[in-house]
């Protein structure tokens, strides 16, 4: 089932019998990403963010269902789940071909509502920042040092941000303790 947040953001909610949640919603459990190529998409994430198990295979099974939310009833559709062995979350990667997706506006800056960034939680910023300019991946900043204190932690954590395939920004953070 499809809904919008008060700013007109799409919110899917999903049942499924091996999820255990509280009756309420409100526990975001994955996101979805308009990708380009999800064999590309797949691969980046998987091979750079930590997603390491595919939960559903690419498959094309929503092709002709979402004409309510797309705009369009012959709506072609590819999709995956990826998880992560050591996490709770998920991350759907959709591929719409028919009518073909467009592009984030290239003037939409962080902040603007609708805007979508993804968060990674990492053990070490410094080393992923050294492993991700060693693998060419497009960083957005530079390792930065926060004062959590505000947020309730005690100490310093880091993050950064890189670009995946389609230009997303991916947070990489590291929290301390």
């Amino acid at each position: 089932m499809y809904g919008t947040d008060p700013d007109g953001n799409l919110i899917e909610f999903a049942s499924c019998p091996q999820w255990e949640v509280p009756e309420n919603p409100g526990r975001i459990r994955s996101l979805g990403v308009g990708v380009t190529d999800l064999d590309r998409s797949m691969e980046f994430y998987t091979r750079h963010m930590g997603f390491d198990q595919v939960v559903i295979a690419p498959h094309e099974s929503f092709s002709g269902l979402l004409g309510e939310i797309s705009g369009s009833p012959s709506t072609q559709v590819r999709s995956c789940l990826l998880g992560s062995s050591n996490g709770f979350h998920l991350l759907e990667l959709i591929e719409v071909s028919k009518p073909r997706g467009r592009s984030i506006p290239f003037n939409a800056l962080w902040g603007d509502y609708g805007y979508l960034e993804g968060c990674c939680l990492c053990l070490d910023v410094l080393g992923m920042a050294r492993y991700l300019m060693k693998e060419e991946i497009d960083l957005l900043s530079y390792p930065t040092a926060v004062d959590v204190h505000e947020a309730g932690l005690e100490g310093t954590g880091w993050f950064l941000y890189a670009k995946d395939p389609d230009g997303i920004p991916v947070e990489l953070l590291e929290l301390p303790g």
